[in-house]
């Protein structure tokens, strides 16, 4: 049996919520899963406790960090102190009913406004496809794209229009399995969202009413784009935050492994020769197909030579 991975749970919550993550943890048994080791839980300042967790994982001593919750100086020190692309770094809330990440951190549709742009949408878009196959296990993700106002017009000067619609289109073409735009309504009526692996909001505000019209249970956000495994939460919904963040080092793991090694060419391409050069060297071996192509040029060429020496004889 492999060793245990280490968790590190950093958190500065108030006592309250401290008593309510030390009963949980005292309720469920995860010594045959996983060590957890506590960063801040004696006053230590967030910084420095989230400073100290990284460092164990540049180390190996910890395999994912789990934050509770993750305040805005974390965030801005994950851009120094994380191996993490700006562009790719995505938000994404969990609960037992969908999973979703918004463009724009604006809270409402009025901070929103004029800020969406189609990059951003794309980039997005392309964030969350990749996490969902590397960090989730889903090959092929079906993503729904919510539309930016509650009624979706002809109106030229509409996000949705504008937008979403042209930004969807070219995903589409590139083989991108994206959906939209969909009013929230919409997405809502009947089981029309059980269809769909993630959705992708325009804004923080949308994102948080989806998640609270589907599902009361606690909520959990990771972290994509990082090279650490990373998931934020309350201390209600610490052991999804620990279960997800040991699946996403696993799952990372079993993703990576076929790109690491992957087999080199058995030939050398010729410099004089073009890019089709390969295709037109014969390959060894039995080949049935040509095997049948060759016996159908043999039987032609003697049936040729049979009928002129039948018109040789006759004249």
């Amino acid at each position: 049996m492999g060793k245990l991975p280490n968790i590190a749970l950093v958190g500065n919550a108030p006592r309250e919520k401290h008593e309510i993550l030390n009963s949980m943890l005292a309720e469920e048994d995860l010594t045959d899963l996983c060590s957890i080791t506590l960063y801040g839980a004696d006053g230590q300042p967030e910084d420095e406790a989230f400073r100290d967790a990284l460092e164990d994982y540049k180390n190996g001593n910890v395999q994912g960090i789990v934050c509770l919750p993750m305040s805005h100086s974390l965030r801005k020190m994950l851009q120094h102190e994380v191996s993490v692309d700006t562009a790719e770094m995505l938000m994404i809330s969990m609960n037992d009913k969908c999973r979703i990440a918004s463009v724009t951190n604006a809270k409402t549709i009025g901070e929103a406004n004029g800020n969406i742009r189609q990059e951003d949408v794309k980039q997005s878009a392309l964030s969350l496809t990749k996490s969902l196959k590397r960090e989730q296990s889903i090959l092929n993700p079906r993503i729904a794209v919510l539309s930016f106002n509650e009624v979706i017009t002809a109106d030229n000067d509409s996000e949705e229009v504008k937008v979403i619609a042209p930004v969807v289109s070219e995903l589409v073409n590139e083989g991108i399995q994206v959906f939209g735009p969909i009013t929230m309504e919409s997405f809502l009526t009947g089981n029309v969202w059980q269809s769909y692996d993630a959705v992708l909001s325009m804004y923080e505000g949308q994102k948080e009413r989806l998640l609270n019209t589907l599902s009361d249970t606690p909520t959990i956000t990771v972290v994509s784009g990082l090279s650490i495994p990373l998931v934020t939460t309350e201390a209600e919904g610490v052991l999804c935050a620990i279960y997800a963040v040991m699946d996403m080092d696993r799952r990372r793991t079993e993703y990576d492994m076929p790109f690491k090694n992957p087999l080199q060419k058995h030939y050398h391409e010729r410099k004089e020769g073009n890019d089709k050069t390969r295709f037109t060297v014969k390959k060894k071996g039995f080949n049935p197909a040509e095997h049948r192509r060759e016996n159908l040029n043999k039987t032609q060429q003697n049936e040729e030579k049979k009928e002129v020496e039948v018109e040789n004889k006759e004249d």
